[in-house]
């Protein structure tokens, strides 16, 4: 069976200013700071060490 991952809409994006972190599924994350500003996540793990890597939308 296929894996399932959540997707967020360009809508949704958008729209959204609450602060908080919102997940696309596979690690990606949707990160929203206090001021408004958005920026994405990739979480990964790399011979068991947790890593981030992130960029400004």
């Amino acid at each position: 069976m296929a894996h399932q991952v959540k997707k967020l809409s360009a809508k949704l994006i958008s729209n959204s200013s609450s602060p908080g972190n919102y997940s696309d599924g596979d690690g990606l994350w949707l990160q929203i700071a206090e001021g408004g500003s958005k920026s994405w996540i990739f979480r990964f793990t790399i011979a068991g060490t947790a890593r981030e890597m992130d960029w400004t939308a």
